[in-house]
C-alpha cells in the first residue's frame, strides 16, 4: 500500500525517511510485508513559511472541511495534511477512482490558539 504524506516541518527527503523507517517498524511489529522504500512519497509544497505558521491553503481547508462536514482541523498538522490533499487532487495525483484514506490526528482544541489567523 502506498504511503503519500504531506510535510508540516521538514524537506521530502528527510520526510520520507521518517515516514519509512516508522512504516517499517509498523510492519515488523505487525508481522506484514514490508514496504518498499519507493511506496513512501512526501510532498514539502505545503509547509509555507514554517512550522506552526499558518498558510492561506489550511485557513481555506480547514473552513471548508468544518462548513461542509462539521469536522475540525488543528491548524498545524491536519488542516495542512488536508490543504496537501486538496492539492494533490487539484493537481491529477489522485482521481475519482482512487482509494484514498485521510488520516486526522486530532488536535482540534489548537484552533483557538490560531483565531487571530482565521479572522484576517
Amino acid at each position: 500500500i502506498p504511503v503519500t504524506g504531506i510535510s508540516v516541518r521538514f524537506d521530502k527527503k528527510t520526510q520520507e525517511e521518517k515516514v519509512y523507517s516508522l512504516a517499517k517498524k509498523t510492519c515488523e511489529m505487525l508481522q506484514c510485508n514490508t514496504l518498499d522504500k519507493s511506496e513512501v512519497v512526501v510532498y514539502d509544497d505545503y509547509i509555507g513559511s514554517g512550522y506552526g505558521e499558518p498558510t492561506d491553503g489550511m485557513i481555506e481547508a480547514t473552513k471548508l472541511l468544518a462548513k461542509k462536514e462539521a469536522i475540525l482541523l488543528d491548524p498545524v498538522y491536519s488542516g495542512k495534511g488536508f490543504a496537501g490533499l486538496i492539492g494533490l487532487i487539484k493537481n491529477k495525483k489522485f482521481t475519482k477512482n482512487d482509494n484514498v484514506l485521510f488520516i486526522h490526528t486530532g488536535g482540534a482544541v489548537s484552533l483557538f490558539a490560531y483565531e487571530w489567523a482565521f479572522n484576517k
